[in-house]
């Protein structure tokens, strides 16, 4: 393929992925399905922020169901840092939770984000706690000897703080602390 006909794949693609953002954000909640169910066909990792920015606004329950739906069914990994950014910035804390029930439901690995979660536990509330432990639970790996220690790390500063006043949170911390014994010892065999 030469270097003309790329750049017009390219540009029809833009076109479409224009299309499909015009579509999404219509009034007509049909035609926003449409649009998000072709977007699992022709989306792209950038358009994560737009759907989530869609998710933040006001929205009918069918379309919201079906974006938490275009999230959990995405299978590019290329998507991953996207969504990560945006749940560590927490650009759209009223989402987050949502956003993070998504990972741990999707079919992509988030294993290398270990510590981003376990800093999510700690810092976050007990909603965050709860879903972060369990993609925690449901992460696959293999982890890097560099991760745990940075989570260990983590939980380490959540301890000292003494940030432990929530019973539940404090509960769901030991756990999380539970399960990084046994990534720990997973990476000595």
């Amino acid at each position: 393929m030469s270097q003309e006909e790329k750049n017009k794949k390219a540009e029809k693609e833009a076109l479409k992925l224009k299309q499909l953002l015009i579509q999404l954000n219509t009034g007509d909640t049909d035609q926003q399905i449409k649009a998000l169910k072709s977007l699992q066909v022709h989306g792209q990792p950038k358009m994560v922020e737009a759907l989530v920015r869609k998710l933040d606004g006001d929205i009918e329950e069918k379309v919201e169901k079906e974006i938490i739906e275009f999230f959990c069914s995405i299978k590019d990994t290329g998507v991953v840092p996207f969504i990560m950014n945006i749940i560590n910035e927490n650009q759209f804390p009223n989402q987050r939770q949502k956003l993070l029930n998504t990972l741990w439901n999707s079919k992509v690995d988030y294993s290398e984000y270990l510590q981003d979660f376990v800093n999510i536990a700690v810092n976050g509330d007990f909603m965050d706690a709860l879903e972060a432990i369990t993609i925690i639970e449901n992460l696959e790996g293999p982890f890097e000897e560099e991760q745990v220690l940075e989570s260990q790390l983590h939980l380490t500063r959540y301890i000292e703080n003494g940030k432990t006043q929530d019973e539940q949170k404090a509960y769901l911390i030991s756990e999380i602390t539970v399960k990084l014994q046994e990534i720990e010892r997973g990476l000595g065999a």
